[in-house]
């Protein structure tokens, strides 16, 4: 078993959108700290690097670790040619997020009609979106999801194996019980008569020249249809309703006469619910079998006025609230503070914070310096002078490479999964001749040792998946992650090292 994440849709997406779209799913990816891990041999010790997932215009790329989960799950990746994404077990953290967001990210660029899912489930995007509106700089709404038939109607045909292939708890995922307001209609009718029946549908309950009355009439006619003619009337009206507009207008046997009245002004679907559920057919398999059979030239009514039509097109096309990378990683899961150490109870959870995303730091908003992190960097800087003022001018590079070498094995060995960035990596070894990285390796040992208190806490870690974030992300290991993506960004270092 375990968790696996789909987007359902036939990822049919325009020519000249291929490439934003495919820059779009990079930056999520990237942002949402999905790695590569570069093993590394020297010395005879093995390190981990990370490299992070970016896609290039016309390759494919394949990955399986997220940064801030700390954690490796089976491989997904990006198909460029045909702008397939794939994933398999994604598990229910930080990477299941990335993946899941990907999916989504679908909706807003086929052609076709699809749903995001888990485990079968259709995903509220609401969250997502409102993480893409912040990180990709967009507007998007909830639009797309009221396209409630089209929608709804994908997913049950997806599931028509099912006694029940949709819910009215599944609207609800596609359209948000909060949302709902704005959707209305026949559509969401429809839907909800599908699903539970029309047995609500009485003269007494109905108000007139509204939708529930033309159905209500439609369903006495259909009953009067099916006492008289028993076991024909379904195919009759299966026949009827595979006839153009014209003829259904122009239909002159009075026994059928008043339902092809209503089929000029009702959707077929509509006709077929009701007659499946007066004779006790399965409405989906039926539908699946007759929709692209069925006419299509049905003159609608509006039913809603134009107040109400204009106030859920405003609803229903409403940008949807920015959702910070942070916020968006913010992990709360039931596991996530499970059977955390009495020792560390006293501690505030730990959640993803900018201070975990230095290497993303560019001086936008996107990465925030707040007054706690600002002061951990200062101290950092001051560790650097001091080291830098001890460093001698000459050294030998072959040592130092090996030095290196040693102690990003021996970080990895203490703080587990603590690794360096590759980019980090190589420039550091390339420049043992400059003392300014020699001092900064030095500043490494010294967060080595004044951090070796909190790594005791790390030494009997036997499932990584559901051990306590306050122990996995303890502040000592944090500082060594933090470190060493402050390493990797240049700019950043920059602005605290000066070099």
């Amino acid at each position: 078993m375990g968790t696996f994440g789909r987007y359902t849709g036939p990822k049919n997406i325009k020519a000249d959108k291929i490439d934003e779209f495919a820059c779009a799913v990079s930056k999520i990816l990237n942002y949402g700290g999905m790695m590569h891990l570069r093993n590394v041999e020297m010395y005879n010790k093995k390190i981990c690097l990370l490299d992070p997932v970016t896609i290039e215009k016309g390759k494919d790329v394949d990955f399986y670790y997220n940064y801030f989960e700390e954690d490796s799950w089976e491989n997904a990746g990006y198909v460029y040619d045909n702008q397939h994404f794939y994933s398999n077990k994604i598990g229910s953290n930080e990477f299941n997020y990335v993946v899941t967001a990907v999916h989504c990210l679908y909706e807003h660029y086929d052609e076709g009609v699809g749903l995001p899912e888990e485990n079968g489930d259709i995903v509220d995007s609401e969250f997502f979106i409102g993480w893409f509106n912040h990180l990709l700089g967009k507007n998007f709404s909830m639009a797309h999801r009221f396209r409630l038939w089209d929608k709804a109607e994908s997913y049950a045909l997806d599931r028509i194996e099912y006694d029940y292939p949709l819910k009215e708890k599944d609207l609800y995922c596609i359209t948000p019980k909060d949302l709902m307001k704005y959707a209305g209609g026949i559509d969401l009718s429809d839907l909800l008569y599908i699903i539970n029946g029309t047995e609500t549908l009485t003269e007494e309950t109905v108000a007139p020249g509204t939708y529930p009355e033309d159905v209500l009439i439609c369903k006495k006619a259909i009953l009067a249809f099916i006492e008289k003619h028993g076991d024909e009337a379904y195919n009759r009206i299966l026949e009827l309703l595979h006839k153009p507009y014209d003829i259904r207008k122009n239909e002159t046997d009075k026994d059928i006469k008043q339902v092809a009245g209503s089929s000029l002004f009702l959707h077929a679907r509509t006709i077929l619910y009701l007659i499946c559920e007066m004779t006790d057919k399965p409405f989906w398999p039926e539908w699946k079998r007759e929709k692209d059979q069925v006419y299509r030239d049905e003159k609608l009514k509006t039913y809603a006025s134009d107040d109400i039509l204009e106030y859920r097109k405003k609803g229903q096309e409403k940008p949807v609230k920015e959702v910070s990378t942070s916020e968006f990683l913010r992990n709360n899961g039931y596991f996530t503070f499970y059977n955390t150490p009495e020792e560390l109870k006293d501690r505030p959870y730990y959640y993803v914070s900018d201070a975990d995303r230095l290497y993303w730091w560019d001086g936008s908003d996107e990465v925030v310096i707040n007054s706690k992190t600002e002061k951990w960097l200062q101290d950092v800087a001051e560790d650097y002078k001091e080291a830098l003022a001890q460093t001698p001018e000459e050294c030998d590079t072959q040592k130092y490479v090996k030095m290196v070498i040693e102690l990003l094995y021996e970080v990895e060995n203490r703080y587990k999964r603590v690794f360096a960035f590759q980019v980090m990596f190589y420039e550091f070894i390339a420049n043992g001749t400059r003392k300014e990285y020699r001092a900064a390796i030095d500043v490494l040992r010294k967060l080595y040792e004044d951090n070796k208190e909190d790594a005791e806490f790390l030494k009997d870690i036997h499932n990584w998946e559901f051990t306590s974030k306050n122990v996995i992300c303890i502040s000592g290991r944090m500082n060594m992650k933090r470190y060493l993506a402050l390493l990797a960004n240049v700019k950043l270092r920059e602005k605290y090292l000066g070099f």
